[in-house]
């Protein structure tokens, strides 16, 4: 469903190849089935985007996220707080 919202299939299958490309794409099919708009979807993909690559850079242990939730709010705290993604 990344192709409803990338025009470039490299990009999709760039994104599908990521740690959490399976999630993200299945997010991108559930959005797209209940009509969100694509605006909104693709503010959404680029947020899960950018924690994929905070997730990968920074283990859980360094910065002392030791859960999911752990994890989530390191990301809030450093990444959506400094507006480097959309809110969410």
């Amino acid at each position: 469903m990344l192709d409803h919202y990338y025009v470039r299939p490299k990009t999709a299958d760039r994104i599908r190849a990521l740690w959490l490309g399976p999630a993200i794409d299945q997010y991108a099919a559930w959005a797209s089935a209940r009509g969100a708009a694509k605006a909104t979807v693709s503010g959404h993909l680029q947020a899960l985007i950018h924690f994929d690559q905070f997730a990968r850079e920074n283990p859980s242990g360094r910065m002392g996220c030791k859960d999911v939730s752990g994890r989530c709010a390191c990301f809030s705290d450093t990444s959506i707080a400094k507006a480097c993604c959309p809110r969410i």
